[in-house]
């Protein structure tokens, strides 16, 4: 007996497509995400200072992982099927960057829970570190339509940051937390995503 297909809308919504996304940089991911992983998972027991260590390699293996997420259709020729698709949410940058902020939160719990409790001002300086990341990653790589400008940028800022005391230290897990410098970083993540979202409002074929 055949067995007819049950009916749906074909409208998998904002939700849905977000969720979606959030799965794909885990799973293009090469094995990098595996000691990126252990590295967000050894912030929970390592004492002391020597937390800082497992946060800078989950910091850098966590910028190839999102590098290229919010470019992906473009690099892999993938957009005219997936934009094809119904109920695709019309806004590609404001799904990446949900979707890439949730991605960082989700592998970064970790990180984010050991921060707190070194103290709720280093908690809350990661937690703007983290919007920073998520937000450049988003906003860099739809504009350039590629991963290579924002692991550029983001390494460099890596090196610097995680260098004893340093003035560019975005997540205040190497220096003195300062919750005024990270807030400036987290605008500037955020900002790209801006720009990349009037982008895309003002030229919608370039999706």
């Amino acid at each position: 007996m055949a067995l007819a297909f049950r009916p749906h809308r074909g409208t998998p919504g904002l939700v849905r497509s977000v969720a979606a996304e959030g799965l794909l940089p885990w799973q293009s991911a090469s094995w990098v995400k595996w000691p990126m992983l252990a590295a967000s998972a050894a912030t929970l027991v390592i004492p002391g200072n020597g937390v800082a260590a497992p946060i800078a390699v989950f910091l850098l293996l966590l910028g190839p992982v999102i590098g290229e997420a919010a470019a992906r259709e473009e690099l892999y020729g993938t957009g005219a099927t997936v934009f094809a698709q119904p109920g695709v949410p019309r806004s590609t940058v404001g799904r990446k960057a949900a979707a890439i902020s949730g991605f960082v939160l989700l592998v970064g719990a970790p990180v984010l829970l050991r921060s707190f409790a070194r103290g709720v001002e280093h908690g809350l300086a990661m937690l703007l570190g983290m919007a920073f990341v998520a937000g450049a990653a988003t906003g860099l790589g739809w504009l350039s339509r590629g991963g290579k400008l924002f692991l550029g940028l983001f390494t460099a800022l890596w090196y610097v940051a995680v260098q004893r005391e340093s003035p560019l230290d975005f997540t205040g897990a190497f220096a003195r937390p300062d919750l005024q410098r990270c807030a400036i970083f987290a605008a500037i993540g955020v900002g790209a995503t801006v720009v990349a979202a009037l982008v895309e409002r003002a030229r919608p074929i370039s999706r």
